[in-house]
């Protein structure tokens, strides 16, 4: 899930995890920095959005200081996968990032 910050709802943080945490799940919070963002519209920092597809994961960047760290903590997670780097601060201008620009397709036989 996404780490949030203070100036992020700290009440809601909080019964997040709770629930998550009373449900089984085991928590893992990847960079999350949309703070710089000059309006409530982009999605700089976004880093958990990226498309995961067989053994291939393509990861966001944004030329922030949490790129590195967000690499770093997605690789361990998903080892054996292959990693691509896409610099995604153009499509996160517009709301998104990765995963809602893409359609991953897991039947190749409907372009038979």
């Amino acid at each position: 899930m996404n780490k949030y910050g203070s100036k992020d709802n700290l009440s809601f943080q909080k019964r997040l995890k709770e629930v998550l945490n009373k449900e089984g799940f085991k928590l893992i919070e990847l960079p999350y920095n949309p703070y710089e963002n000059t309006d409530g519209e982009e999605a700089h920092g976004f880093y958990i959005n990226f498309p995961q597809m067989k053994d291939f994961i393509l990861l966001p960047t944004f030329g922030k200081r949490e790129d590195e760290l967000s690499i770093k903590l997605i690789k361990d997670l998903y080892s054996g996968y292959t990693f691509e780097n896409i610099d995604s601060r153009e499509i996160a201008k517009e709301g998104g990032v990765l995963n809602c620009i893409t359609w991953n397709i897991k039947n190749q036989k409907i372009f038979a």
